[in-house]
Formats: structure tokens, sequence, C-alpha cells
């Protein structure tokens, strides 16, 4: 094992103590052969000669050893720089905590590697919460616009075009690629009071379908660059077909109604341009009436944290293994 061939704390450790036991071994022997057998008589020729062999083996070991030290850091910088972009997120974070210097290293690994890396916004508007779609009716399984299946409610939104957000190295966040034209996202909806004989707050839609108006919601997705080794989860719907992945959810941002301006949630700034939820009720039946929902929001940016990225590559390693798993069982149920 040589001072350069470890990859790991405890090995560095090792190579240094042999190195140091080795440099001494060596002193020791260049200090014994410096000084020659011992005499019993001196003249001042052999002492003078002597003295200038000496003092000549002394700045020969320090040359040596002003060559050498240069040159072992420098190695060792070049074994890093080689071994930092062949590491994923996770071994890259394990990395960065053996010494400063590799903090240093995995830190510029980090930047260099956010240009490849992106995030998607996906808008979800008219959220509708019914019974109706209660067990699966209606829904598609992992779905990334439905909520709640096989509860006594389940939620469905409606998807607005995917905001693309990538990196701007000066400002350090993911701010959308298209510029604001398309990074804004618009909703409107008007629905009927469903009646004496429902709750207070229920409605009917367009389809005759009676339920409660859920809201807007902002899904967000992380797109790892290839370098990160993050595999994507598989997503399938309720009849085990595959689905197309947007990348590694992060999760849900409710917009809030009333809210107005720039605001921002776990890491996302978004700006409410216009909100309106007003109510019509008639003034002999108070039963009867309608909602009226409409609303135009501008994504501005997402700032991503290190650790952040750390714990998506994480989840996305779990739910990768738990939907395989799940996955088999299925087909070896289908199959059978």
């Amino acid at each position: 094992m040589t001072r350069y061939d470890c990859k790991t704390a405890d090995g560095v450790d090792d190579c240094i103590q042999r190195t140091a036991a080795a440099r001494a071994a060596a002193e020791a022997t260049a200090d014994a052969t410096a000084a020659g057998p011992v005499r019993t008589t001196w003249d001042d020729d052999s002492d003078a000669a002597l003295v200038a062999a000496t003092e000549a083996a002394e700045q020969a070991e320090r040359a040596r050893q002003a060559r050498r030290r240069p040159m072992r850091v420098d190695r060792l910088a070049q074994v890093a720089k080689l071994l930092v972009p062949e590491l994923d997120i996770i071994a890259l974070e394990k990395f960065r905590r053996l010494s400063r210097a590799a903090r240093d290293c995995a830190t510029e690994e980090h930047e260099r590697r956010n240009p490849r890396r992106s995030f998607a916004v996906l808008p979800l508007v008219l959220g509708w919460c019914s019974r109706d779609m209660a067990c699966g009716e209606g829904m598609d399984g992992d779905s990334e616009t439905e909520e709640g299946a096989c509860t006594d409610s389940a939620t469905k939104y409606a998807a607005c075009p995917a905001v693309a957000l990538r990196y701007d190295r000066a400002s350090g966040e993911f701010v959308p690629a298209a510029g604001d034209a398309d990074a804004e996202f618009t909703w409107s909806a008007t629905y009927a009071m469903a009646g004496e004989h429902h709750e207070e707050n229920e409605l009917r839609n367009d389809s005759d379908s009676v339920g409660t108006y859920a809201g807007q919601r902002l899904r967000v997705y992380w797109r790892p660059a290839p370098e990160d080794g993050v595999e994507l989860p598989p997503r399938r719907d309720r009849y085990q077909s595959p689905l197309p992945s947007r990348g590694v959810r992060d999760s849900w941002i409710d917009i809030y109604p009333g809210g107005r301006g720039v605001q921002s949630h776990g890491g996302l700034r978004y700006n409410v341009l216009e909100y309106v939820d007003d109510e019509e009720r008639d003034e002999d039946d108070e039963w009867n009436g309608t909602r009226t929902v409409s609303g135009r929001v501008r994504v501005e940016g997402f700032r991503a944290t290190r650790k952040q990225l750390v714990r998506l590559a994480r989840a996305a390693q779990i739910e990768t293994r738990e939907k395989r798993k799940h996955h088999e069982e299925m087909d070896r149920y289908y199959a059978s």
C-alpha cells in the first residue's frame, strides 16, 4: 500500500504513519553514514573535510525533502481531482468530510455539476375533492395530478404546462429557462352551490359532480446531473402501464388564498399577481349561488442547497427500491 493508494481517512492516517517511520529510519542511517567511523586522533584537514561533507549531506537531504513535499501535495491534489468526478452525489457528500482539502474539492465539484442539474415546477390548479373519485375511480395510481385514492374522498387537479428551471451562476438559483412569459400560469372556473341537501361548502362542477374546491398547488421536481448517479423512481398507472417521470419529487407547495406578491416556501419563490375567490348567493335562497375562482402566478426561481439535493437523492433511492419491489410483486401476481 503506497501513500497515494488510499481513499479513506483510516488509509490516509496509516500511510502518514508509515511514511514518517520510513523517513525517520532514512535520516538516522544518513546521520550514521555522515558521521563515519570514530577517530581517536584528528588533524585540521580531516576535521574540515568531515564538516564540509556533513554540511553537503545535510543540504542535499534538505533539498530532497523540499522537492518531495510539493510533489506529494500536488500528487494528492491530482488524485482528488481524478477521483471526485467519479463519485455520485451521496459518495461526494461522504468524501467532503475527510479533510478541509476534500471539502474544497467536493464544493468545486458541486458547483461544476449545477449547470447540468435542473428543476421543473408543475402548477396544479382547480383542485376538486369529491367522493365520486374515491377508491380509484378516475384515478391513475402513481399520478402527478391526483391524490388520496381509496379514501373517503379524493382530489384531482388540472395541470398547467410545467415551468423549466435552469441554473443561473450569477444568482445561485434555478430560474425560468424561457423567460417570464412561460413562467406564468392562470386558472379560472365558476361553480354552482350544491343546494340545501348538501354541506354548505359543497359545490357542483361542469360534470354535475358534487364536491369541494381544493385550491392550487405547486409540485417541484429535480432532474439530477448524470454524474450524480441518481436513478429516477419508476412510475406506473393503475393498469401497471409505465408512466414518464419528470424527476425526483420534492414536496407540495400550496398557494394560499388571499396571498399577494412574492412568496417563498421550501426554497421556491413565486409571485401571486392575481387571486380571486368570490361567492355570490341568491338573496331569496342562501343555498343557491355561485363561487368564482381565478388567479395568475409567476414562478420566480428555486434555491436548492447541497444538503437538500443529497436528501432528495437518498429519498429517490428509497422510493426506487420500494417501487421496484412492489412492481415485481404485481408482475408475479398478474403472471400467476
